[in-house]
């Protein structure tokens, strides 16, 4: 049987992935699109950290460029400019970023690469009775589920398997 293509939306520190794996379900992820740099990070120790080091050769500005094209945030709700990152961080992040298969902030995505399955565990503040409760709709952090929709649409061959996973309080 061959591997089940995978993209991660929203993907933290890949609790989608370890489901996949402790359920014994052959899985190569082809991508994840994430925008929190501790997530980022997180993930590739948990799940892709081969001890490579891509960042060997570059300096800062090196290293900033190279990541021009990603939107990235600290605290997981506003920008973050990442030339305020210390050296050390700014590597973690770079390696993170491509050897996680990091696609980037769903926000800044306009196609997906083809997957077997897509999970999305999208944010749920605004669902739950502990947050604002101001439901799903654009313009909140729970509205990004419509970009999960967004991106399906520009779809020709469709994933086999749509995953959501979303616990509100």
């Amino acid at each position: 049987m061959k591997k089940l293509r995978t993209i991660e939306l929203f993907a933290g520190i890949g609790s989608q992935k370890k489901a996949l794996y402790n359920s014994k379900i052959e899985h190569e992820v082809v991508g994840i699109s994430e925008w929190n740099i501790n997530s980022i990070i997180a993930y590739d120790k948990l799940h892709t950290d081969d001890g490579a080091d891509y960042s060997n050769e570059l300096k800062k500005m090196d290293i900033i460029n190279k990541l021009k094209g990603f939107t990235f945030s600290n605290d997981g709700e506003t920008v973050y400019d990442i030339s305020k990152l210390n050296m050390e961080k700014l590597r973690m992040l770079y390696n993170a970023n491509i050897r996680t298969k990091n696609l980037g902030s769903i926000l800044d995505l306009k196609r997906l690469p083809v997957c077997d399955l897509l999970t999305y565990s999208f944010p749920c503040q605004d669902i739950s009775s502990a947050g604002k409760g101001e439901g799903i709709k654009q313009g909140t952090r729970s509205g990004l589920l419509f970009e999960v929709e967004r991106l399906l649409d520009t779809y020709e061959d469709k994933p086999k398997f749509l995953l959501m996973e979303n616990r509100s309080e």
